[in-house]
This record gives C-alpha cells, sequence and structure tokens, in this order.
C-alpha cells in the first residue's frame, strides 16, 4: 500500500511538473491568439460554412480562472446559423475549429487530446477520445484538415516515437489509424477525392529529417521532403507543398517528387500556389522586426516550368508588408501584400 502511494505521489510531481513545463508555451499561444483580430475563422471544404472564434471580452487572468469562446457557425450567405460556447481555462489554449458541409463542428483540443462534435443545431453530439490515456500529460501538436465529410488529424507528443494519423467521419467514427515514422508533426492536406491524405512529418532538425506521406490506406508511400503548407491539383494528380525553406511538386499517381525549389540563405518563401500559368512562388527576405511587428521586404515572385525551372521572375514594388499571398487568376497571378494587389 505505501509503495502504491509512492508511485502515486511520483506521477502527480511528474504531471505537475509537466504542466509547468509546458504551460509557459500553451500560455503563449493563448496570448497570441488573444493579440490576433477579434475574429479568425475556418470554411468548410466547399465553402457552404464558416466557422468564426470570437475572443472573450473578459479573458481569464490567473490559473482557476475559464473565459467564455465563442464558435460561431455562418452559411455562405453570412447568416449566423448556431453559436457553441465553450469555457477555457486561463493556461489552456483555445481548441481549433472545423466545420463539415453539413454545419456540423468539430472542436479540436490539444492539450485534452479530445475531439468534440457539435450537430448543425449546435449540440454537443459527441466526444471522441485520441489517446487511451485518460488524462493525458503533454499538450500534443495536433495539424487538421477537413473535407466534405472527413476529418483528418495528425498527431505528435514529446513521448511518442511517431506520429499519428487518424481520419474521422463528420459523425466522430475512426476510418483509418496509421503510425507515420517522424516525431513532429508539420502539415496535413486532404485530396480532392477526400481519401488520399498528404502528411508532413520531421524526424530532426536537418533538411534531409522532413518527410511527406500519402496516405490512402492500400498503398501509402513516403516521400522525401516535408512540407507545413499544401494543396492538391483540382483533378488530385499533382501535389504542391512548402514550408519557410522550400518548395516541392509531386507527381500523386508515380508517387514521386517532381522538382524541389529552395531558397538562398537570407530569403523565406512566403506562398506558393498551383496556377494556369504555373506554379508560382513568392518569396521575401527574412524578416526585421520594427514597432513590435515583423516586416518583411524585397518580395520576388518567380513562376516555375514543369521541370522546376525559373521561367519568369519580378520583382514586387512593395516597400515592405506584413503579410502576403498568391491570388492565381486565368490569365496570371496577382500578389496581394497587406490588402494591396501588385
Amino acid at each position: 500500500m505505501m509503495t502504491r502511494m509512492k508511485d502515486l505521489t511520483a506521477k502527480t510531481q511528474r504531471r505537475k511538473g509537466n504542466k509547468r513545463g509546458v504551460a509557459s508555451l500553451r500560455l503563449c499561444g493563448y496570448l497570441l491568439l488573444l493579440a490576433m483580430s477579434v475574429m479568425t475563422g475556418q470554411e468548410s471544404y466547399r465553402s457552404t460554412y464558416r466557422v468564426t472564434i470570437e475572443k472573450p471580452a473578459q479573458p481569464a487572468q490567473r490559473a482557476g480562472e475559464t473565459s467564455t469562446w465563442r464558435f460561431r457557425v455562418m452559411d455562405a450567405q453570412g447568416t449566423l446559423r448556431t453559436e457553441i460556447l465553450r469555457e477555457i481555462p486561463f493556461d489552456i489554449a483555445a481548441p481549433a475549429p472545423a466545420v463539415f458541409e453539413d454545419g456540423t463542428v468539430a472542436l479540436i483540443h490539444s492539450f485534452d487530446n479530445v475531439v468534440e462534435f457539435f450537430g448543425p443545431d449546435g449540440g454537443l453530439a459527441r466526444r471522441v477520445p485520441l489517446s487511451p490515456v485518460p488524462n493525458p500529460e503533454y499538450e500534443r501538436v495536433i495539424r487538421h484538415a477537413v473535407h466534405d465529410a472527413t476529418l483528418a488529424l495528425l498527431i505528435s507528443e514529446p513521448s511518442a516515437a511517431n506520429c499519428r494519423l487518424v481520419v474521422l467521419n463528420a459523425t466522430g467514427d475512426v476510418v483509418r489509424e496509421r503510425l507515420l515514422e517522424g516525431i513532429q508533426a508539420t502539415g496535413i492536406v486532404i485530396a480532392p477525392d477526400g481519401i488520399l491524405v498528404a502528411a508532413g512529418v520531421r524526424s530532426g532538425i536537418r533538411a534531409n529529417d522532413e518527410a511527406l506521406w500519402l496516405v490512402n490506406g492500400a498503398q501509402d508511400r513516403r516521400l522525401e521532403g516535408g512540407f507545413s503548407t499544401g494543396q492538391f491539383s483540382a483533378d488530385g494528380g499533382t501535389f504542391l507543398g512548402r514550408t519557410k525553406m522550400s518548395v516541392m511538386e509531386v507527381d500523386v499517381a508515380k508517387g514521386q517528387r517532381r522538382w524541389e525549389y529552395r531558397v538562398r540563405q537570407g530569403q523565406l518563401v512566403v506562398d506558393a500556389v498551383l496556377a494556369p500559368s504555373g506554379t508560382t512562388i513568392l518569396t521575401a527576405e527574412s524578416p526585421t522586426l520594427e514597432n513590435r511587428e515583423w516586416i518583411y521586404r524585397r518580395p520576388v515572385m518567380r513562376i516555375m516550368s514543369a521541370e522546376g525551372v525559373v521561367v519568369n521572375e519580378r520583382v514586387v514594388p512593395s516597400v515592405g508588408f506584413r503579410k502576403a499571398k498568391l491570388k492565381p487568376g486565368a490569365g496570371s497571378t496577382e500578389v496581394v501584400c497587406d490588402g494591396v494587389k501588385y
């Protein structure tokens, strides 16, 4: 009995130590979210619905307090369809939302390692634990992607040697589950067919420690080169993935990388898109901190050939910007820096 009490005491102390060790990280994420605009959001795959996050008017200030977070579901016309309220503790990051084409909402809790499913009426329909451990001791890194009625989660945690890919349907049933070699989840995208999943993982700090997994449940492939943000072509035949340092294009049918573009030292990849005029990459110099904001300068747009050769290069006449994105069109691709088109 005494031995068991000592074991329980030691476990409790480890758990408290682990919580304190990650508390500052969770708090930083929490404060960063609070510092963002009042509302951020995520759209369903076909933009039928959009779920927005409204931060608390009175955020919690100390341990033991909670704040009310509002998750509001709008239709394509901007009409409020339902509202979900959740009480979030002071030192826990707010859950990440995902909305399906029928209006069902999933709230993904990274610390509790749980997904809550809310029906189109806003009522809690199901709570799905993603870990066999009732009270996980660590905060997980969970990347997620949503399709029509599919939610794909890529989970990594400090105590695991592999990432875990979990695919659920809109009712919370686990459709597929697979371990992927790699200790850090970096990105995830679902193909247009709703079956194939591209998952980015990292197993170390070197460039060749990154990997892209193409998983469909029948024939899974592993390619060298990871990604944090990616997209499939409309027909699902091409995948484009990017990190801050590189862009790669993949032939999905062959499971082979067509080419990879890496930036020079002192530069970063800002955006990359598949476009009718050719895959387009936007780079800029590494940002500098000015008036408490990171400012990027000297943006350059490059259009790539099918073989990965730069066929067109244009310096964007932006003095400096905080955010930028590429907007592909039928004839050409625009660069939008802080809302200004170039």
